[in-house]
């Protein structure tokens, strides 16, 4: 018998991700990766599992899904009501599942993005040394309404009370960031309104990119650069004054000035933000 989950609703964006990739960027790839990387971990560490393997990254609304066999799942990230045969589980941070099962995943609160990892990993196939998905190569970015994803049964584990606390990243607003290649064409002035101001997510936030409202007038500029790599976490300058953070999915080169380099922990904190959410730029 071949063990599965079925997509009985696919949820607003469930995709399969692990820690990305450090191959093909010579090619253009992407490095990708879960969005959090640090509840991604997690979630594994929970099922005793090596903290690579890929993980269902579910985003705003979740999935409903029915099991084909037996096994165990775990839950990091933001908070997800979990409803079990209809029952709603009170502590759903470890799931026993049995054959025929339907688990069906809520909306995500105090954060944007829960992970769900499975007892010895999902049976996938790597691209590039990464399962997570690559506009134009992939064959779909996201899980759809019956797709199935294969998995190993397992033998269940011991129930525990133990419980990982949240990082205090899900508590703070501020985002840490180091000074970027072109830092030192602001002047004083920019920097320290830079230093000062409040932003907020465009509401077309998406793993490829944060845009970051309101321009600033004192940013506008004419500085004009050679295309030049970028990673995920750089904060792009656009000429009209806009902050743009390049996120998991980013392109690999860009030609905007990259003033600012976000942290990783910083990463894993944008990547439980939303659309319209508020947040500081702080540089070390």
């Amino acid at each position: 018998m071949e063990h599965k989950l079925e997509f009985i609703q696919p949820g607003l964006y469930t995709s399969l991700q692990d820690q990305g990739r450090t191959l093909g960027r010579n090619w253009g790839v992407p490095q990708g990766g879960a969005m959090d990387r640090l509840s991604a971990r997690r979630a594994n560490l929970k099922l005793n599992n090596p903290p690579n393997l890929p993980v269902l990254e579910i985003t705003g609304i979740g999935p409903t899904l029915r099991a084909h066999g037996n096994g165990q799942l775990a839950l990091a990230g933001a908070s997800i009501a979990v409803f079990q045969n209809n029952q709603k589980l009170n502590h759903p941070e470890l799931i026993h599942f049995k054959d025929g099962d339907v688990l069906k995943f809520g909306n995500t609160a105090k954060g944007f993005r829960t992970y769900l990892s499975i007892q010895n990993g999902f049976q996938t196939k790597a691209l590039f040394g990464s399962v997570s998905p690559v506009a134009g190569i992939s064959p779909a970015l996201r899980f759809k309404k019956g797709d199935l994803l294969y998995f190993e049964s397992s033998s269940p584990l011991p129930t525990t009370n133990a419980r990982l606390k949240k990082p205090l990243l899900f508590q703070d607003k501020t985002i840490l960031t180091m000074a970027g290649p072109e830092y030192d064409l602001l002047s004083p002035d920019q920097k320290s309104i830079l230093k000062n101001a409040t932003f907020t997510i465009s509401p077309t936030a998406s793993r490829m990119a944060y845009s970051l409202t309101p321009k600033i007038d004192a940013f506008k500029h004419s500085i004009s650069l050679l295309t030049s790599p970028v990673v995920p976490g750089v904060v792009q300058l656009t000429p009209a004054g806009q902050l743009i953070v390049l996120m998991r999915d980013a392109q690999t080169t860009g030609g905007y000035p990259r003033v600012l380099v976000v942290t990783e922990a910083g990463l894993d904190r944008l990547g439980q933000m939303r659309g319209g959410e508020e947040l500081v730029l702080r540089t070390s």
